[in-house]
């Protein structure tokens, strides 16, 4: 999370943005300047469980954030467009619009202002299809938004805001998961399960005449390049299993607040073994702050953990399934641990896998 202060300088085509700090932000807002608090979700429950419900019941793929704008009148952002899809909701005050009717860029990588609208983005390598120095179109929307109002334009949509008196409003940005990054999470388990995929490739020489080297390296990434054919087309043939890996990636989870413990009672017997894994069930969700806090979703239902259950939690995720025996090694608590998987099972939101299969069994309630 950031707060930042930015400013219209006379003369100047885009904005400027500073870092404040919180007690910083009157000040700021006094002296003509937007105070926009970036990533709000972390800091709020509520935004936090609506950026993740919005993410799981659309179906999208990519990080959901919120950012707060607080703009006295007459200022706002000047014209530049985002990298993402944004969704704006005004809740007080009102705030002139303009925006194009198509996007200067088809999903840019980055933001890019534009200055005399002309494309231009921050220093660094800038490809040939960011249409950099390049005109924009001319045919701009005017709007203006009063509270309750929304406005959603597509990433690379230029667009600017003036807030007409006093205005507040949140902004959702919808951070994208390109096709590539995708690919990539399909081919975790080839990254994660084989030794030639773990270590580093082999070495190439600094001289440009020894071709043993090279030659030795590219062999090896010729290979790998074979492996994820060969697992990209167990994906094409397999709709099942693909259509399995895809709830993963969409239901791996997002970095958010979350906020209470949830106090369990401890079982004398478990319906599993030391030798089974868990997993999280789909279609459940998660958010985490932090190693120590999660909270998992399973429609209406939720379930929000801390101390060593979110350590349980964190364990799953980043190995999409656990044995149970090594999660106890790591944890060293083997009846808390039980009793937390046996809590979790009670309420759907992860499912036990031994050699014949995966089971959720109906198990006594832990409130009792």
């Amino acid at each position: 999370m950031a707060i930042r202060a930015v400013f219209n300088p006379p003369g100047e085509t885009s904005s400027v943005s500073l870092v404040i700090r919180p007690d910083n932000a009157q000040a700021a807002f006094r002296s003509g300047g937007t105070v926009c608090v970036s990533r709000l979700n972390l800091l709020d429950e509520g935004l936090a469980e609506l950026c993740e419900r919005t993410r799981v019941e659309t179906g999208y793929l990519g990080e959901i954030h919120v950012n707060a704008y607080w703009s006295p009148a007459g200022m706002g952002l000047r014209p530049h467009f985002d990298a993402r899809y944004i969704m704006n909701i005004q809740l007080e005050g009102e705030k002139r619009w303009m925006y194009q009717a198509q996007p200067a860029v088809q999903w840019p990588y980055r933001n890019a202002s534009l200055s005399d609208d002309v494309i231009k983005y921050p220093d660094g390598a800038i490809d040939a299809w960011e249409k950099h120095g390049e005109p924009v179109s001319t045919d701009w929307v005017h709007q203006i938004l009063a509270p309750g109002d929304i406005l959603a334009l597509p990433a690379g949509c230029g667009h600017a805001a003036e807030a007409a008196g006093e205005s507040f409003s949140l902004n959702f940005h919808f951070n994208p998961v390109d096709v590539g990054n995708l690919v990539g999470k399909l081919l975790t388990g080839l990254s994660t399960s084989e030794p030639e995929w773990r270590h580093a490739p082999p070495l190439i020489s600094p001289s440009p005449g020894d071709h043993g080297l090279i030659n030795e390296h590219v062999r090896f990434i010729q290979n790998r390049f074979r492996e994820a054919i060969t697992q990209l087309e167990r994906y094409v043939a397999d709709r099942a299993l693909l259509v399995d890996h895809l709830l993963a990636a969409q239901y791996s989870g997002q970095q958010y607040g979350v906020w209470s413990t949830l106090q369990d009672k401890v079982s004398e017997d478990v319906p599993f073994s030391d030798a089974d894994s868990y997993s999280l069930a789909h279609p459940v969700s998660v958010i985490h702050h932090s190693d120590h806090e999660v909270t998992l979703f399973n429609g209406p239902d939720k379930v929000t953990l801390g101390g060593d259950l979110a350590t349980l939690l964190v364990l799953a995720l980043s190995s999409k399934r656990v044995q149970i025996r090594h999660a106890k090694e790591v944890l060293g608590k083997d009846m808390e641990f039980d009793n937390s998987v046996l809590a979790l099972l009670n309420a759907g939101m992860i499912r036990v896998t031994r050699d014949s299969g995966s089971h959720s069994p109906k198990l006594p309630s832990t409130s009792d």
